[in-house]
């Protein structure tokens, strides 16, 4: 018997379905909770790579002129 990939076939809904629980069980809480995590320090978070890379231009220009 061929395997046939449509809606119909029974192993198709049990992944649609597993696929579903995996959705709102993992995606919902984690993932729009990061976005909004992100969103809320966006400024926090940029600030702090831009001191980064300020703090390693510094010690960059530290060790070229010794």
């Amino acid at each position: 018997m061929p395997f046939i990939s449509d809606d119909t076939n029974p192993s198709t809904i049990i992944t649609r379905l597993q696929l579903s629980d995996v959705y709102t069980e993992l995606y919902i809480p984690v993932i729009l909770s990061w976005r909004q995590y992100v969103e809320e320090n966006k400024n926090r978070i940029y600030g702090q790579l831009f001191a980064d890379q300020k703090l390693q231009a510094q010690k960059k220009e530290v060790n070229t002129e010794q």
